[in-house]
């Protein structure tokens, strides 16, 4: 039997206050990939991402490295801000990293994040880029899709709204689908009951109560807070029960204040409750009643609509990219409102409101047809058949095995360490000379300084014993030289040892 392929999977983030869709989805590929794989996860820097990751027993490594967001909304410079990464300090870096690691694979998560693909491409390592957002259609787009085309190998999309830029270029061969799942171990339906009223009860919320939520790493105009306020208070003034919980974390405080402020001249402010941060995220769900998901953004997928689906609650949503495909796909396409209307948005919350049963059918529903289209057992054969037809189209990069614990790709590179190419010499190089320019520089300096403090002090010397050495007082006036000074203390110093001499013989 082979060893074990190693792969490396790149996030393009690692928040340490929140931990963002890309990054819980990045975490599960590192934890179902990991039996065909050696998986090592690297980030940016500590955060929510490795505390997780860690506690799963996934081995992770820190490396900085740039993002080019033009990739996600092209410009006409594109082209060049990717040739200036390409050759910048960080990639040779990042190569560097790469050929010390080994790897048989690289995986890059989201459009943004190039470097990893550039930096394992000049070391001729396969790269799977993973696409989780919808990228925006412009004159440029085209620059962005075939840097992804030049510096990958294979294309995986969360959705079919992430992956429909594709379509029609030369790109489309590559591209396959991976729809997002979840841990089974972080659901625990047979707590859910006491779990919610636990929660009610810390928010101060009676039974008749019914809580409505919108949950989001950060609370951003893209992802439609104020639309959530703007509906939440139209349903104030036809509901007393109705109440509200926002979670996410503030990163525009001028946009905050002005969604706050609208709450804060109503006189509904007691209703709202506003989160930071949710350590259990399933609490939270718990105790909500319906979710609501605004984005004015098209979702590369939606994961807070799959999540609240997975803990069985209904969702209202804007028809905005893999929103409307998650919603549809599991029978509550008819709670998708016209993205950017609030007033449709709160129609279809109104609807859900007045008919309780029709609520809890739906949430019913929705866990149903989530469990089996996104469920953990769906993704596992997903990913399967997508190892299985990558081994077919390129048996000379992708071995699979059957072992003892089932299906695992195979390392086809020798056990010796692999020649580097000439690009990655040509990285290697350019470290080396910077830091050999850094060495001969701080030499440098520090000879000159060595040099000048000898020159120095001979010269104190000469003066010295020629005895023209003198030198004034803070005052003013002239001093001993320092020959005469230094004379004088020998005498002491010597008369003081005759004395100490002296004692010790009548003692």
């Amino acid at each position: 039997m082979g060893n074990k392929a190693k792969l490396l999977l790149f996030s393009h983030v690692s928040n340490t206050r929140s931990i963002t869709g890309a990054e819980k989805l990045l975490l599960l590929f590192c934890q179902k990939l990991s039996p065909y794989f050696e998986c090592v996860l690297v980030v940016p820097q500590e955060g929510q991402l490795t505390k997780r990751a860690k506690q799963l027993g996934l081995r992770t490594k820190i490396q900085a490295y740039s993002l080019l967001h033009e990739m996600y909304t092209p410009a006409a410079n594109l082209d060049k801000e990717a040739e200036r990464l390409r050759n910048s300090l960080g990639c040779q870096r990042l190569a560097e990293m790469i050929r010390d690691e080994q790897p048989d694979f690289v995986l890059t998560n989201t459009c943004v994040n190039i470097l990893p693909a550039m930096a394992a491409s000049s070391l001729g390592i396969p790269v799977i880029w993973n696409i989780t957002e919808t990228m925006v259609i412009n004159e440029y787009t085209p620059l962005a899709i075939s840097l992804i085309d030049k510096y990958s190998r294979w294309i995986t999309g969360i959705s079919e709204s992430s992956v429909s830029v594709f379509q029609g270029t030369a790109a489309a061969e590559k591209v396959g689908i991976l729809f997002p799942s979840w841990n089974p171990e972080s659901v625990h339906p047979q707590q859910w009951e006491q779990i919610r009223e636990g929660k009610r009860a810390e928010l101060g919320l009676r039974p008749d109560h019914r809580l409505i939520g919108y949950i989001s790493s950060f609370l951003t105009q893209e992802k439609g807070l104020e639309h959530f306020i703007d509906m939440a208070l139209s349903l104030c003034i036809v509901d007393k029960n109705v109440h509200f919980l926002v979670i996410g974390r503030i990163i525009d405080q001028e946009f905050y204040a002005k969604c706050l402020s609208k709450v804060n001249v109503s006189e509904y402010k007691a209703r709202f409750t506003f989160v930071v941060f949710e350590e259990s995220v399933e609490a939270a769900y718990c105790a909500m009643d319906i979710v609501v998901v605004p984005s004015l953004m098209p979702e590369g997928f939606g994961l807070t609509a799959l999540e609240a689906m997975t803990y069985g609650k209904p969702v209202v949503a804007y028809a905005s990219g893999g929103l409307q495909e998650i919603l549809e796909v599991a029978g509550s396409g008819y709670l998708l409102a016209e993205t950017g209307n609030t007033h449709h948005l709160a129609d279809r919350v109104r609807l859900l409101l007045s008919d309780p049963v029709l609520s809890a059918r739906t949430a019913a529903m929705n866990l149903q047809r989530v469990n089996e289209v996104f469920g953990p057992q769906a993704f596992e054969e997903r990913l399967r058949q997508l190892l299985i037809q990558w081994s077919l189209h390129h048996p000379d990069l992708v071995q699979l095995e059957e072992g003892v614990n089932g299906l695992r790709c195979i390392s086809l590179k020798p056990s010796n360490v692999k020649a580097p190419e000439p690009g990655v010499e040509q990285f290697s190089n350019a470290a080396k000379s910077v830091r050999r320019k850094r060495k001969r520089r701080k030499l440098g300096l520090r000879r000159r300084h060595e040099g000048k403090s000898k020159a120095l002090r001979a010269k104190r010397r000469r003066a010295l014993k020629s005895g023209t050495h003198r030198r004034k007082s803070r005052v003013g006036r002239p001093v001993k030289s320092a020959n005469k000074r230094s004379r004088g203390r020998l005498r002491s110093l010597s008369s003081t040892h005759k004395r100490k001499k002296r004692s010790k013989k009548t003692a």
